[in-house]
């Protein structure tokens, strides 16, 4: 069960914590059910188990399921990214971490011009309330296992980790599952180690590794009468193609912070990945590596604090391209070298000409390259720059500062991925690869909000946190990445105007307190994002993005004996899966539903997903320029019918 974290006003947003979310199934597995509580990010699921989520944040990262950009995932400091900005999320095991910290891109001034959605801090899962080692194993419908096992030697943090005397900890995590469709088994192994010391002068160090291995067969989108009516049918393409992505990923990070405020990280990471597309878009090797780097502080001038940084990301990869006959490699059409470079650098500077107002300051610069040489088609180069000015102005109405009243004005890029420069063309089986020539888009968002908390948590029934904003962007030459009717790409290209806007509000309140708690979290995000007088959309809506989308949940606990939670996600409003506005499909809300028993060390629950066996879309498998023909057009995911599963856990 979720414990909410909220100490006053603070200069970041909360930490949402991982594990027992009801409003997703299996949360231990899918990161979809671990940030699903995380106001402003707008999840929808394309299959079921670990099975990537589409995030949209702020509308960013809406053209791909699963997504690849619009978003930072950090780790120890540094992007989970590669050089290019991609990212998978079915690398990700939530079972190693504790929590999650989501910042918008125009409150983040690291990843300001990095990705226009913003960023996604994750943290280790150690605790210090926590026993050393445990054990969870989950089991489900359709041949569903999750296990995760954790060991620590219990050495707090600070001085008396020492060189002689860290602190260490370990896990190794498996997931499988046999899946409710045709061609939809996964199966995820990943590991970890951390260790941590501190050395004289009040240094402390850091050394983690994690590395993964995912392996998923993919279903692929039916059409919307076909996804109602048949869900758990494939398509002949999908059956004869049998489409499928396997991933070896590992990684290193040093990090060491000292106590005047600086810190410096080091990474280095790999990835070998086989993408076994449709026909039209091939087999996809790629191999290759990214190294890291990142160095910040902070420093005071009399009422002056400033804070600067500096990120730097280099990868190289080689990348072959083949037909896809039958599920097997056919002829070559491409063979390349990927080059990747991103320096990103900000300063901040926040001052208090009072004492209940602050006003904060400063700018993000970016330089970036992406060049790709080998095949002589696909060959290409572009380079980006930006300078992207931020302000804020934050108020506290009383003097316990308890709530925040805030406006903000800021200006955001993102460089597009090899996947966005790269498309393959033709029609199988003689396809080519293709280069398109892109440009950074921006976005200037202006934002209002507030936020804050009433009463003691952990002393009062009535005890609340809120928060609430309101934006308003104007993006340019916005990243679109289309398809055509049948899955094949059309590439990506540069929107005219685009205006995105939208609410993004939660309220988290402890009903009951004592020996028993009665907690209830809800979060709710209001988004539209609109073509301005497009010549081809008008003022159409851009497709993949739903209007409404939320979660509730109500929890029960105590410390030993029966918990129980109650949740509800839901998805509202028409969402359209093409920019000419002809296809769209309507929404859904899920019930969900989890009790159990705890004692001391082992605690046992069985959750049930999709309690009433509701039948609806989770998302696309992409969004289309124009569908000309909707009954036919095969872009839809079926969401997952009703399913049980079974957790245990145990602790020593």
């Amino acid at each position: 069960m979720p414990t909410f974290i909220v100490e006053g006003v603070r200069g970041r947003p909360e930490m949402v914590p991982f594990g027992g979310d009801a409003t997703r199934p299996s949360t231990t597995a899918s990161l979809t059910g671990a940030i699903a509580a995380t106001p402003g990010l707008v999840l929808q699921e394309s299959g079921d188990g670990f099975y990537p989520p589409r995030v949209t944040v702020r509308g960013s990262g809406l053209q791909s399921a699963p997504v690849s950009r619009g978003l930072v995932l950090r780790l120890d400091t540094l992007p989970f990214n590669a050089a290019d900005g991609s990212f998978n999320l079915a690398l990700l095991e939530p079972g190693f971490f504790r929590a999650s910290t989501f910042l918008p891109g125009a409150n983040d001034s690291a990843a300001a011009v990095q990705a226009l959605g913003g960023s996604l801090d994750l943290s280790w899962w150690r605790s210090l309330r926590e026993t050393q080692s445990d054990l969870a194993i989950t089991a489900g419908s359709d041949g569903f296992v999750h296990a995760v096992a954790r060991a620590e030697n219990g050495q707090p943090y600070g001085p008396h980790s020492t060189y002689s005397n860290p602190f260490w900890a370990g896990a190794v995590a498996f997931t499988r599952s046999d899946g409710w469709r045709s061609n939809s088994e996964q199966e995820r192994t990943a590991l970890a180690g951390r260790a941590e010391w501190s050395t004289l002068g009040g240094s402390s160090h850091s050394l983690s590794v994690y590395a993964a291995r995912a392996d998923l067969c993919v279903s692929g989108p039916l059409t919307l009468a076909v996804a109602q009516q048949n869900p758990a049918s494939i398509t002949a393409a999908a059956a004869a193609d049998l489409p499928r992505r396997s991933t070896d990923y590992a990684r290193v990070v040093y990090r060491a912070t000292w106590k005047d405020g600086f810190e410096a990280a080091l990474g280095v990471q790999a990835t070998d990945d086989e993408f076994r597309q449709l026909r039209a878009n091939g087999i996809s090797n790629t191999r290759g590596g990214d190294v890291l780097g990142r160095v910040a502080g902070e420093w005071r001038i009399v009422d002056l604090k400033i804070m600067s940084g500096m990120l730097g990301a280099v990868g190289e990869r080689r990348q072959e391209r083949f037909t896809n006959v039958g599920g097997r490699p056919g002829s070559q059409f491409a063979d390349l070298r990927l080059r990747a470079q991103t320096l990103t650098a900000w300063t901040d500077a926040e001052w208090k000409p009072a004492r209940l107002v602050s006003v904060k300051g400063g700018f993000s610069v970016l330089a970036a390259r992406r060049q790709v040489r080998g095949t002589a088609t696909a060959e290409g180069t572009v380079s980006a720059d930006e300078i992207a000015p931020r302000i804020e102005i934050a108020a506290f109405p009383s003097q316990r500062r308890l709530v925040e009243v805030f406006v903000r004005a800021a200006r955001g890029a993102e460089t597009p991925t090899f996947d966005d420069l790269l498309t393959a063309r033709g029609a199988a089986p003689n396809l080519a690869l293709g280069w398109s020539q892109l440009r950074l888009q921006t976005a200037d968002t202006l934002e209002a909000g507030i936020r804050g908390r009433f009463g003691e948590r952990d002393t009062g029934n009535d005890w609340i946190s809120f928060e609430c904003t309101a934006y308003t962007a104007d993006w340019h030459n916005e990243l679109l990445r289309l398809a055509d009717a049948n899955g094949a790409a059309l590439g990506t290209v540069n929107a005219g105007p685009t205006r995105h806007r939208g609410i993004e509000s939660a309220v988290r309140w402890r009903l009951l307190n004592g020996e028993r708690t009665l907690d209830l979290a809800v979060t709710h995000t209001w988004s539209d994002a609109l073509f301005e007088h497009d010549p081809v959309n008008g003022d159409n809506h851009l497709a993949g993005l739903p209007p409404h989308a939320g979660s509730a949940q109500l929890t029960f606990a105590q410390k030993e004996g029966v918990f129980a939670v109650a949740g509800a996600s839901w998805i509202w409003g028409r969402t359209y899966a093409d920019h000419g506005n002809r296809l769209s499909y309507s929404g859904h809300t899920l019930a969900n539903a989890k009790l159990g028993w705890k004692a001391q060390r082992w605690r046992f629950g069985v959750e049930v997903y999709n309690l009433l066996n509701r039948r609806y879309i989770a998302s696309t498998s992409g969004v289309i320029d124009l569908a000309r023909t909707p009954a036919t057009t095969a872009l839809f995911l079926p969401g997952s019918p009703r399913a049980f599963i079974g957790s245990f856990e145990y602790r020593w």
